[in-house]
């Protein structure tokens, strides 16, 4: 059994001393460390870097139908709503 003691340096109050230290919650300091990535959405681009990127996933869109079919609107919208919903936006 640990004894308690009245000291007066820091960190040997009589808390810390009450629990052997075998006994004492190991935290890790990496995971609160961790930096957490913020939410991308449309807004962190700007107007034309949106439109080319929409334009290149609409492009592979229609390329992968063998540019049959379908329509230039209707690839350049389901591109669109497909892009917002991989980066979250609102």
């Amino acid at each position: 059994m640990v004894t308690a003691h009245t000291s007066n340096e820091p960190g040997k109050g009589r808390r810390a001393a009450q629990q052997p230290k075998a006994t004492r919650k190991k935290t890790s300091r990496s995971a609160a460390a961790k930096p957490v990535a913020p939410k991308v959405t449309k807004r962190h681009f700007s107007d034309d870097e949106w439109y080319d990127m929409v334009a290149t996933a609409a492009y592979y869109r229609a390329q992968s139908r063998g540019f049959e079919g379908g329509s230039p609107e209707l690839d350049w919208y389901e591109a669109e709503a497909e892009l917002e919903e991989q980066l979250a936006c609102d």
